[in-house]
């Protein structure tokens, strides 16, 4: 494992490597930026599934997003008429969701394809770009810009439950490189995040080799 381990790291390394090496370098005075309202939609499908009481649904609340991972579970199937009030949003496919109740958390996920029958709890705003802007990349800005972070932060009140709006939303500024290097900057986060990914499933594994060589040999 320990060979596999390093064969793999040495060719991320050099995956990565290749990656960065056709990133532009940004401009002195930094990107464009601009409102998010003005490069993409949010919120901009709801449904009431009230009249369909026997359909079922897939319900995707807050606690169906594992923090910080961009994870989400589909296993929670509720006939409409056990559907909370809060079943109200509907995410198409290359959509965001960003859990507005506690942001500082990264409830955020990235939707490639739509779930069918699916709806999300309105503690979600539902974020897709429009023709300036990567759904793909306002994930990577929500879950990683200590910027937009900060801005989160400063919207969020000062109580047991801190939460932001669609309206905070819509006027957070963010960075707005070229449609190419949103898909560049994109692709090499994701090959870091996998590269993570797999030494942290691989820890667990190390760490117990490590421990017999040291009972077997030192104890």
């Amino acid at each position: 494992l320990l060979g596999k381990t390093k064969q793999d790291s040495k060719a991320f390394l050099q995956n990565l490597t290749n990656t960065l090496n056709t990133l532009p370098t940004p401009p002195k005075e930094g990107w464009e930026r601009v409102k998010l309202s003005n490069v993409c939609r949010i919120n901009e499908k709801t449904y009431n599934p009230s009249n369909e009481a026997d359909k079922e649904y897939i319900y995707i609340d807050i606690d169906s997003v594992e923090k910080g991972t961009g994870k989400f579970s589909t296993d929670n199937k509720l006939l409409a008429s056990n559907l909370p009030t809060r079943a109200r949003r509907l995410a198409d496919d290359d959509s965001v969701i960003i859990s507005t109740v506690r942001p500082y958390l990264k409830g955020f996920a990235y939707i490639g394809e739509s779930i069918k029958d699916s709806i999300f709890s309105t503690g979600f705003a539902i974020l897709k770009g429009n023709e300036r802007l990567k759904s793909k990349f306002i994930y990577i800005l929500f879950m990683f810009s200590n910027d937009l972070m900060k801005q989160m932060e400063e919207k969020m009140p000062k109580a047991s439950y801190p939460s932001i709006n669609a309206d905070d939303i819509k006027a957070f500024q963010i960075p707005l490189p070229p449609l190419e290097i949103q898909t560049k900057i994109t692709q090499s986060i994701e090959t870091i995040q996998s590269q993570i990914s797999f030494l942290d499933s691989a820890l667990p594994l190390l760490q117990s080799q490590k421990q017999e060589v040291l009972k077997k040999y030192l104890f």
